[in-house]
């Protein structure tokens, strides 16, 4: 759908794919658990993620992709660095970061969302991706409490007949 408004983020499809597959990955390995490790999570596909896209940026738009990372890679093509050097350390250093803190917000606001929300997502009740939330099936009875209430029969009833 992004891509019929601007046409330019197209190329990047495969970028994404990747991203949103490590993330279901991230997920299912149970990185999603403990708020501490969606960012680290984050920090490796944003390094797998870098290293997919620098080649795209160098060779369909030339490294110019209009935003304040052109400004580092502006910086690292005056070292000397080759387009295709400079566009990946620009990666390296800015897509990690940038995918820690999305991925970091995006479990605060998983986090966020009632249990009964979330399990409606055959995904999340599978493969227990929240830590404390168990499923929405009925918790378990106290110990020293019966499973069942009996019934209670009147007085006036004859054992095995039902109540009128």
């Amino acid at each position: 759908m992004w891509s019929f408004i601007n046409p330019t983020v197209l190329p990047f499809a495969a970028g994404a794919a990747l991203i949103g597959f490590l993330a279901g990955l991230a997920a299912r390995g149970g990185l999603f658990r403990r708020f501490y490790l969606a960012p680290v999570a984050g920090f490796v596909t944003g390094i797998l993620a870098g290293v997919v896209s620098a080649p795209i940026a160098a060779f369909v738009f030339g490294g110019t992709a209009g935003l304040g990372t052109g400004a580092v890679v502006s910086a690292f093509r005056a070292m000397g660095d080759t387009l295709l050097a400079a566009i990946t350390k620009q990666a390296l250093i800015s897509d990690p970061m940038d995918k820690a803190i999305v991925f970091a917000i995006a479990a605060l606001l998983v986090y966020a969302l009632p249990r009964r929300t979330t399990f409606q997502f055959p995904f999340v009740r599978t493969f227990r991706v929240l830590a404390g939330k168990t499923s929405a099936t009925p918790k378990a009875q106290p110990k020293g409490q019966p499973k069942t209430q009996p019934q209670i029969q009147s007085e006036t009833q004859p054992k095995g007949q039902p109540e009128a």
